[in-house]
C-alpha cells in the first residue's frame, strides 16, 4: 500500500500497520530465519505532525533523551550540537571547534545514557558530558567512527568503526570499554576492509535488544544479525528476501538512468520487541528531480547532479517486524525521506517560514480497530 504525503503537509494521515506483541528473541546456535511477508491490512498507523526544530534539516544524528528533549548533530556544523527542548525551542548549542576538552571536529553520534551524553566525532575521539553538558572525560577511539554506536552499560560500547589493526581491520563491530580500550571484534567483512564497495559493505545500524544481545542492520542489504557481546558470536540472522531490495555495494550516483537502490537508513526496537525498519528507496519522479549540470561546471562532473535539497528524490518504505514469529508484520511506503528518531518518533525535512530547511518531528502511533480482539493480534497480551 502507498501513502501519499505532501511534503509540507502538517496533517494527519493514516497507513496500514499491525500491532504484535512478542517476545525477547532466545539465545541459542546460529540461525538464519527467511522473513515471511504476511502485513494486516486493515490496521492502522497514526502518523502526526509533532514539533519543528527550526534550521535544524541537515542531521548526521538525531537522539531524544529520557526528558524529551532532543540532541541534534547537523552534518555542516563541525563545531558541536543542539539541544532543543521537548517543544522544540532550540534551548543552547554544545561544543566549539578544536583538539581540547568539550571541542569537536564533525559529531558522528550523541548517544544518552542516563545523567550522561556520550558524543563521538570523526577526530576519533570520545568525549562524555554529564547533564549540565560539561566534561567529565575525554578518550581516544582505536578507530574511524564509521556509521552507529549503542551501548551496552554506562562505559561498554558497541561500535561500528574502523580499527586499523592487523587482526581487527576486517570486522565491522567492536567492543570497547570507557578507556577505549577494544575488548573484542565481530562481524568479519565478506570481502575484506579495502575491497571496492567495503564501506557501503561495513556499515551497520545498531540496537540493543532486551536480552542484552546486539541488532546489527545491514545498510545495503536486507539483513539482521543478531550477535552475543560478550562472545562475539552470531545468534541469528534475519532476512529479507524481496526483489525490490537487492544485495549490492553501489553507492548512489545521480544517472537518471540509475536510480539509488534500497538503503536502511535507520531502525527502531518498541516496547513490545518489534523491529521497526526505515528503508530509503529512490523517488519514483528520480529522473525528474535531478538537476542537468551547468556548462561551466567542473568537467569530471557529469551530466547531471543532485538537488540541493537530496531528500526530495528519496521515499521511504517502513516496515515491522515481529523477530520471533519471523514475519513483516506491517509495511507501509511514504513519499518522503523518513528517519526514525525511536519507534514512537520519526523525523523529515521540512519547508517552513524560515530561510533554510528545518526537520519536522511526527509521532507514531498504532492503532487497532476492535483491540484486543482483532484478527491481527488475537492470542497476544
Amino acid at each position: 500500500m502507498r501513502c501519499a504525503w505532501a511534503r509540507n503537509r502538517n496533517t494527519p494521515m493514516l497507513c496500514g500497520l499491525v500491532l504484535l506483541w512478542t517476545a525477547p528473541l532466545a539465545a541459542g546456535a546460529q540461525t538464519q530465519t527467511v522473513l515471511e511477508y504476511s502485513p494486516c491490512s486493515s490496521c492502522t498507523i497514526e502518523v502526526t505532525a509533532d514539533v519543528v526544530l527550526e534550521d535544524a534539516a541537515y542531521a548526521e544524528d538525531i537522539r531524544r533523551m529520557a526528558d524529551g528533549r532532543i540532541l541534534f548533530v547537523s552534518n555542516y556544523d563541525a563545531t558541536g550540537f543542539r539541544v532543543y527542548a521537548g517543544d522544540g525551542v532550540l534551548v543552547r548549542r554544545v561544543g566549539r571547534s578544536g583538539e581540547g576538552p568539550g571541542e569537536y571536529r564533525y559529531i558522528r553520534w550523541t548517544i544518552p545514557w542516563g545523567d550522561r551524553i556520550h558524543v563521538f566525532d570523526a577526530a576519533r575521539r570520545l568525549t562524555v558530558l554529564d547533564a549540565a553538558f560539561d566534561v567529565v572525560r575525554t578518550r581516544q577511539l582505536p578507530g574511524s567512527p564509521h556509521w552507529d554506536a549503542a551501548m551496552l552499560d554506562d562505559s561498554t560500547y558497541v561500535v561500528n568503526m574502523v580499527v586499523p589493526t592487523r587482526d581487527r581491520i576486517g570486522y565491522a563491530l567492536h567492543v570497547m570499554d570507557g578507556q577505549g580500550e577494544v575488548l573484542r571484534s565481530f562481524d568479519e567483512l565478506r570481502y575484506g576492509y579495502g575491497s571496492p564497495g567495503s564501506e557501503v559493505d561495513m556499515s551497520r545500524n545498531l540496537w540493543v535488544y532486551q536480552d542484552g544481545t546486539i541488532l546489527a542492520a545491514h545498510y545495503s542489504r536486507y539483513r539482521i544479525d543478531q550477535w552475543d557481546p560478550a562472545t562475539g558470536q552470531q545468534v541469528r540472522s534475519l532476512v529479507r528476501d524481496a526483489d525490490w531490495f537487492p544485495d549490492h555495494l553501489r553507492s548512489p550516483r545521480a544517472d537518471p538512468d540509475e536510480p539509488a537502490l534500497p538503503t536502511i537508513s535507520s531502525v527502531a526496537k518498541d516496547d513490545r520487541g518489534r523491529l521497526w525498519v526505515a528503508i530509503t528507496v529512490a523517488s519514483q519522479d528520480w529522473a525528474d528531480k535531478l538537476v542537468e549540470t551547468p556548462d561551466d561546471a567542473h568537467p569530471e562532473l557529469g551530466d547531471y547532479s543532485f538537488p540541493d535539497d537530496r531528500d526530495a528524490i528519496y521515499d521511504t518504505v517502513l516496515e515491522v517486524i515481529d523477530p520471533v514469529a519471523g514475519k513483516v508484520i506491517a509495511t507501509a511506503t511514504f513519499d518522503m525521506a523518513l528517519r526514525l528518531v525511536d519507534a514512537e518518533r520519526a523525523t523529515s525535512v521540512v519547508n517552513t517560514s524560515s530561510l533554510a530547511p528545518s526537520r519536522q518531528m511526527w509521532r507514531l502511533d498504532l492503532k487497532l480497530p476492535g483491540e484486543p480482539s482483532h484478527p491481527c493480534c488475537s492470542g497476544g497480551k
